[in-house]
């Protein structure tokens, strides 16, 4: 089987073993240096061979072999790997290693055989890079030096190739790993979702078993009990209400869901209770927190609503929340009859107040009063937030 030697790199570029015959990956720069090293060296055929502990038989990538040709006899590429230089061997039926490979004995009946090791890393597949034909000869040393610079070359490419490799797999199990991010996001807030509304459902339930048998009451203050906790547990349950229905993500439109909880605390208000207005600044918060702020909100409106306006006077509550780069604000005020004097939220005794300062102590917020021409309530919590 008499090859010619190629001329130039087109010849070395238009007869390599066909692609589908290739058990390694090919790319046009490893095809590249296996063609050079058949021209520069001046010879027929040259093949690149790569062992891995995933591919021990070996795999080759070859020019100037016939199709199915590229030998796949072992003892050659062993040979060059274990001595660790090159390996020239003039007349392979004259050396008494090779003289019965199949190769050399049977098609493609090689005489002569020129290989140099790769430089692979550790974690890398073992390789070669060799040049071969059908006549006795030797390679001259430029020849040599040019097959040993090639073969680094080939090493540095499959470095690459190998690098190239792992970053399109550790991109593969980060997009992985982000779309598995997401779906448990979307699940717990569905989750999230579903829990608002069934806690809502039920404290909804509650109050009315509690307005009922408030109703049923002979005693006076026992009834009032049960009207004042009816309330509470209905404001709780417009703040799941709200939490529902104002986000799909684990952040809260704060300025909608002040809105929307304050709508459903007017629906009760009683009749001395004009209006209940609102001024409410765009911001975000998480979900947490704006549960915090929402039953603050609901039992200071509540707390308006009982005690603002008495003997026949009748006007409206505000509320008014702003934002700044360390604080959310919350100011609910009313034109009645303004607080006792001397009246201090830190000290003061009745439940609703008590309430208040439990879920400020969770996270450091504060509240003052303040009284003149009504009562005015403020409280401040220190919270990260996203102000649009």
């Amino acid at each position: 089987m008499n090859q010619s030697v190629p001329r130039s790199l087109d010849d070395c570029l238009i007869t390599p073993v066909p692609r589908d015959r290739m058990a390694a990956p090919r790319e046009a720069t490893l095809d590249q240096i296996v063609g050079l090293a058949a021209l520069l060296c001046e010879a027929p055929m040259s093949v690149l061979t790569l062992v891995g502990d995933d591919n021990p038989q070996g795999s080759s990538l070859g020019f100037g072999f016939a199709p199915h040709g590229v030998p796949s006899d072992m003892s050659l590429f062993a040979e060059a790997v274990q001595q660790g230089g090159a390996l020239i061997v003039s007349d392979l039926t004259q050396d008494p290693r090779f003289n019965t490979l199949v190769c050399v004995t049977h098609a493609p009946f090689l005489r002569f055989y020129a290989g140099v090791p790769l430089e692979m890393s550790e974690e890398q597949d073992t390789g070669t890079l060799c040049v071969v034909g059908h006549s006795p000869r030797d390679i001259t040393p430029v020849q040599r030096l040019a097959l040993q610079s090639l073969a680094r070359h080939a090493s540095t490419e499959l470095g690459l190739r190998r690098s190239r490799d792992a970053e399109r797999a550790a991109r593969m199990e980060v997009a992985r790993l982000l779309s598995e991010r997401n779906e448990l996001l979307t699940r717990n807030d569905i989750l999230r979702r579903e829990a608002d509304h069934r806690v809502k459902n039920s404290l909804q339930l509650v109050a009315s078993m509690l307005g009922l048998q408030a109703r049923r009451l002979s005693d006076v203050s026992a009834a009032k009990a049960l009207e004042d906790a009816q309330q509470r547990i209905g404001g709780i349950a417009a703040v799941h209400e709200q939490l529902y229905r104002c986000s799909d993500t684990d952040l809260v439109e704060v300025g909608d869901f002040v809105e929307g909880l304050c709508a459903a605390l007017a629906a009760n208000r009683p009749a001395n209770v004009d209006a209940l207005r609102v001024q409410a600044e765009k911001l975000t918060l998480e979900s947490s927190q704006a549960m915090n702020l929402g039953l603050l909100l609901s039992e200071l409106v509540t707390n308006a609503f009982k005690h603002a306006y008495a003997d026949g006077t009748h006007g409206d509550v505000r509320v008014v929340l702003t934002a700044d780069d360390r604080w959310v604000s919350l100011v609910v005020s009313d034109d009645g009859a303004g607080v006792p004097p001397g009246f201090n939220p830190d000290g003061a005794a009745g439940l609703g107040m008590r309430l208040v300062r439990a879920v400020l102590s969770q996270f450091g917020g504060t509240i003052a009063a303040k009284t003149g021409a009504g009562a005015s309530f403020t409280i401040k919590m220190p919270v990260a937030l996203s102000t649009g």
